[in-house]
């Protein structure tokens, strides 16, 4: 009996160190599943895209679907890009489909003979056609406006590409992310933040407002009843004077040189936000950085200005970091779960073998 009682203890306190891992492989057959080969699905365009196979070689048409390929861990599968998805690492290695202007070279796609060819919205459909007309499996993705879009967006891209565990990781980050900045800003005064891009701004319905929204931030042009983009002018900055306003990376300079803006309270105040165009601009995953930057700026925790990008993290780095806190913190409950019921086994085998 005594002996049973031992063994009854081992075998408990065995099933709860593995329990972790049967769990996560359980979560991986899941996530294995929804990758299962042959896959289809419906685009943007009404046509029904069917893969045969985990893609093996894949082209990206603009830049947003580069981005969120390097982001889930599919980057090796990447052949080619266009020359706005230069700044991604390596992609120096893959070659270049677009001609400097930003076209897509047909002739350079077809010679590379993908698997898959991702085609965000802001590709002309006739393109899509002519790459269909030649054979090539091409998937034309819809316009995406919000973050969630984006999400959904990039665990579509990881089914599509057979990197589903890696897009199922991203976002849970970006949404982990969005919760904390939520967190941090809730109870804070929302100023009235105006986005400036080559004399243009984003008002409502764009994915713009819905970054500046969950910056913890009002948009100036939503305010001014602006719907979509449209031209500034002095008129309307004057009639709702912004207390920030943003910018992209690549217009430092002509920031500087316009006069209607300098002469705002935000400009003289140095309360100008420069986000990294990458970020901001491209509806993938590194939007959250965007994000980030903008609420750090107006509750004024780090310093910002016309100084260029500063972030806490490199790029990619907030996403290891919380793949290694999620690995720790499931570790460290793990453990001290094991100790209260190793401890609660112990007394219950004393009582009994008294």
């Amino acid at each position: 009996m005594r002996l049973m009682g031992i063994a009854c203890c081992c075998l408990l306190i065995t099933s709860v160190l593995t329990m972790g891992t049967v769990g996560v492989e359980n979560g991986e057959k899941s996530i294995e599943e929804l990758c299962t080969f042959p896959i289809s699905e419906i685009d943007a365009s009404g046509v029904l895209v069917e893969i045969e196979k985990e893609p093996q070689k894949i082209v990206t048409l603009a830049p947003s679907s580069a981005q969120t390929m390097w982001e889930i861990g599919g980057k090796d599968k990447v052949v080619g890009m266009t020359h706005y998805a230069e700044y991604l690492e390596g992609a120096d290695e893959r070659v270049v489909i677009s001609s400097s202007e930003g076209e897509i070279v047909l002739e350079s796609v077809v010679s590379l003979n993908p698997d898959l060819v991702l085609a965000p919205s802001i590709i002309p459909e006739k393109t899509v056609e002519k790459l269909r007309e030649t054979g090539m499996v091409v998937y034309y993705s819809s316009e995406l406006r919000t973050i969630e879009d984006i999400m959904e967006e990039t665990r579509l891209i990881g089914r599509l590409s057979g990197e589903c565990e890696g897009a199922e990781e991203v976002t849970t980050w970006m949404q982990s992310s969005l919760d904390l900045i939520y967190e941090g800003t809730k109870e804070k005064e929302k100023p009235v933040v105006l986005y400036v891009f080559y004399g243009w701004t984003a008002g409502e319905e764009t994915l713009i407002d819905e970054v500046i929204e969950k910056s913890g931030a009002k948009n100036s042009a939503k305010l001014m009843g602006i719907s979509g983009y449209r031209q500034l002018n002095a008129e309307l900055i004057v009639q709702n004077e912004p207390e920030w306003i943003i910018i992209n990376s690549d217009e430092i300079e002509e920031i500087k040189n316009n006069e209607i803006i300098q002469k705002t309270a935000a400009a003289q105040n140095d309360k100008i936000i420069v986000v990294q165009v990458e970020h901001l601009n491209q509806p993938a995953p590194r939007i959250i950085l965007a994000i980030e930057k903008i609420a750090s700026g107006i509750s004024q925790e780090t310093e910002v200005g016309h100084s260029g990008l500063e972030t806490e993290m490199e790029v990619g780095e907030g996403i290891e970091f919380y793949r290694w806190n999620l690995f720790m913190t499931s570790r460290i409950f793990g453990y001290v779960g094991l100790i209260i019921l190793t401890g609660i086994v112990i007394v219950w085998a004393k009582g009994k073998w008294k």
